[in-house]
């Protein structure tokens, strides 16, 4: 299996209904519903399984061995879309990708679920919970394209009901699975995202209203590596898209243009290479996601070793500018802020 493999996931046949998100400035998703110890306990017993395409049936073995190696909270295993038919584990749990409406806002991500069996007392209704999430890069037009397939199928934006149509489920895996193509959906990164949902899971055992879903930046000491460090930026931010209504217009740049205040040491390359130097390199790499939901940005970079945010950023628009490169070192350059005690009042 090349490191550099773009996999793209697709609907399973047990989700129920779209769920709301929240997002933050680090593209980290929290359900509506709050989460408690309980119901951490509830998805803690559960056993993951990550979604792949069926054509990576013979690499499942080399997948579920990167996926153990940053994700501890529950037993994980990595399977084909067509072995989820044949699960039959009642308290199993599933990371895959899908898309959600909010007002007049779309987004793509990856996420965390498990399915509620009806009567349980933790869960208002029987159907699917989300845990988590995390917003991933994609061609603006395919916001455009879930406003097509929203239209059709009614609330439930990328997500249906146990008893729709075949033609309606076939919809949606047909535009997740083959239709969509992702900008950072790669092993090396992959791997950080899914260690930042484990790492937060496993704080809200202790702290459940605590670190779940939400978290800021604030190691503001690792943010200064940059000063020597490479800054690995993926070269997808050189061609997008804005929309206006349902119009779309391309916007492309240059790298001259785009790095003109970013004085510092970096490299701009496909997300893939980015991905294999990720994966074979013992050092911190330190890489930028460029995410956008269909009205807003969010850029982010990221340490892979640690797997944590050393700068984010929620810009408005969807298309990349200068301007956040010249804030970035304004950051890298500026002292570096100690952090206050903790707020007895936030719960």
């Amino acid at each position: 299996m090349k490191n550099s493999f773009l996999f793209i996931l697709t609907l399973f046949p047990f989700v129920a209904a779209s769920q709301v998100f929240t997002s933050t400035s680090t593209m980290f998703s929290s359900g509506t519903v709050l989460m408690t110890e309980k119901h951490v306990e509830y998805l803690k017993n559960s056993k993951t399984y990550f979604i792949v395409p069926d054509e990576m049936e013979a690499d499942l073995g080399e997948i579920t061995n990167i996926l153990q190696k940053v994700w501890d909270f529950t037993e994980i295993k990595a399977i084909t879309v067509s072995g989820v038919d044949v699960i039959d584990d009642k308290r199993a749990s599933f990371f895959n990708i899908a898309g959600y409406r909010n007002d007049d806002m779309f987004y793509i991500l990856m996420r965390l679920s498990v399915y509620i069996p009806k009567g349980d007392p933790l869960f208002k209704k029987e159907g699917e919970q989300i845990f988590a999430g995390f917003y991933l890069s994609t061609d603006i037009s395919n916001f455009l394209a879930m406003f097509d397939i929203y239209t059709i199928s009614g609330p439930e934006i990328m997500g249906y009901k146990i008893n729709d149509e075949n033609k309606t489920r076939q919809q949606f895996t047909e535009f997740f699975y083959k239709k969509v193509s992702y900008n950072n959906f790669f092993w090396g990164q992959v791997r950080t995202y899914v260690a930042i949902i484990n790492e937060n899971l496993h704080e809200a055992t202790t702290r459940p209203r605590g670190a779940y879903g939400l978290f800021k930046v604030t190691d503001n000491e690792d943010l200064k590596n940059l000063k020597e460090a490479t800054l690995y930026v993926p070269d997808y931010l050189l061609k997008s898209k804005k929309a206006l209504g349902r119009f779309v217009t391309e916007v492309n740049t240059t790298e001259a243009v785009l790095m003109a205040d970013y004085k510092y040491s970096y490299k701009m390359l496909p997300s893939s290479e980015i991905s294999e130097i990720i994966l074979g390199s013992d050092e911190p790499v330190y890489f930028l996601d460029f995410v956008c939901t269909s009205m807003n940005s969010f850029f982010v970079v990221y340490n892979s070793k640690s797997h944590k945010p050393v700068y984010a950023k929620l810009a408005n628009g969807t298309v990349p500018s200068a301007k956040l490169f010249k804030e970035l070192k304004a950051k890298i350059d500026a002292p570096v802020q100690q952090s206050g005690p903790p707020n007895p009042f936030r719960k």
